[in-house]
């Protein structure tokens, strides 16, 4: 199928291009975990009878410092490594290229993506909520069917979608920008192909997540860094995948 193979695809985009693959993704990640743990750190005052209710504006600034230098060094891993599968654009020795315009209009494009995504999640939730009332209202345990109900309703359409849309990231990234129904035009002919791959994705975030709940602490902060940074690259390498596929018409070496 198709859409295993973008996510094959996008695997050995990695593994073949290991490299660049480390110089594009571990120092940003490095920098979005440091100000996470340093801005972050202090999110929630203390007082003498235990934490603050609500934050102060020092802590709620140093939030948003860490959430601004998180989207900051997501959209520059990104936007490097569209560009080095696209343009074949290497890295330098320790980092990505900086491409400011190009960043900006990436930034551009994922908040009109995520704008829709979240107006199509709404109704989406809301019917999780439906199907899941009577197992929360019942003296049971309804964790593990609420998260098949998300799953099904919520996990995989908004996924669909946005592999449909991704062509609109990947171009922006390379300076080529396309419209949703561009996008949405060009990717048509692949819809079924790319539920296979929603279902695969979703799957493969899913699975590792609950192994990482099982872990010692001490086993699941290196495997967490390690899964994070894999994940952005294979995530980033599925939209990449699309473009170079749907909008390009590459072959598939999987």
């Amino acid at each position: 199928m198709t859409g295993i193979s973008i996510f094959v695809h996008a695997i050995r985009m990695v593994v073949n291009n290991l490299g660049p693959a480390l110089r594009i993704g571990v120092v940003p990640l490095l920098v979005m975990a440091a100000a996470g743990w340093f801005f972050g750190s202090g999110f929630t005052p203390m007082t003498e009878s235990g934490p603050a209710v609500v934050p102060d504006a020092g802590a709620f600034g140093r939030g948003l410092v860490a959430m601004v230098v998180s989207i900051l060094m997501s959209l520059w891993i990104a936007v490097a490594w569209h560009r080095f599968i696209l343009l074949e654009e290497y890295p330098g020795a320790f980092l990505p290229h900086w491409n400011g315009g190009a960043i900006w209009s990436y930034f551009k494009a994922t908040v009109i993506v995520a704008i829709l995504m979240i107006l199509l999640a709404i109704p989406l939730v809301i019917v999780v909520g439906m199907l899941s009332a009577p197992a929360l209202m019942a003296d049971s345990e309804p964790g593990l069917l609420f998260g098949l109900v998300f799953f099904l309703v919520v996990g995989i359409p908004l996924t669909w979608v946005g592999y449909r849309l991704g062509p609109v990231l990947a171009g922006a990234a390379i300076g080529q920008g396309q419209a949703l129904k561009e996008a949405w035009r060009a990717t048509a002919r692949g819809s079924a192909d790319l539920l296979v791959l929603a279902v695969v994705s979703v799957l493969a975030i899913w699975l590792p997540a609950m192994v990482l709940g099982a872990l010692p602490p001490v086993l699941a902060v290196p495997f967490n860094a390690v899964l994070n940074w894999v994940s952005v690259m294979v995530g980033v390498g599925i939209i990449t995948t699309i473009y170079g596929h749907y909008v390009q018409g590459r072959a598939l070496n999987a």
